[in-house]
């Protein structure tokens, strides 16, 4: 949560002077000299997997994600943003039962609809209108839940090690 609130902050920083597909660009580049010292040790047979049209979809809907949330968030204030993004939980229930008819337990029903009347009180409701930097970051939410899904369909198949070194 730290790291995640950090980087957000920065790129809200950074938004204000660069565009958001260098913002993007730069974000993924910092990740990836992070990892390589991981992915070097996994070799390419780390890399290998029975299910790569799973992989491709988590890896787009991750990218759209980050995308949409670099882009958003310099249109919305930091706190507002990164709250908006992380109702991401509320999607997951509904993906994965489109995605392989997980039925969510009606509590976890309950607890979405909680959480989304929470939320519209948390964001000042209808007096603050609803804009595009706030649709965008719901979009954010979505693609971050699908990632999330998509990353439990190939989760169940790989080392968890391994899977999240190359996510």
């Amino acid at each position: 949560a730290a790291a995640f609130s950090t980087m957000s902050a920065l790129l809200k920083t950074a938004s204000t002077g660069m565009s958001f597909e260098m913002l993007v660009f730069l974000r993924n580049f910092f990740s990836l000299l992070f990892l390589v010292p991981f992915l070097a040790r996994l070799r390419l047979e780390g890399l290998k997997t029975q299910v790569l049209h799973l992989h491709l979809l988590r890896a787009a809907f991750g990218v759209a994600g980050i995308y949409l949330f670099v882009y958003a968030i310099s249109h919305l204030p930091l706190a507002e943003g990164v709250l908006l993004n992380h109702t991401s939980a509320l999607f997951v229930p509904f993906i994965a039962y489109a995605t392989a008819r997980e039925v969510p337990h009606p509590l976890t029903l309950v607890g979405v609809v909680l959480a989304a009347a929470g939320l519209v009180l948390l964001t000042g409701g209808a007096d603050t209108g609803f804009g595009r930097g706030e649709v965008l970051t719901l979009g954010c939410a979505v693609a971050f839940a699908a990632h999330l899904v998509f990353l439990g369909h190939v989760a169940r198949r790989h080392d968890p090690v391994r899977l999240t070194t190359v996510q």
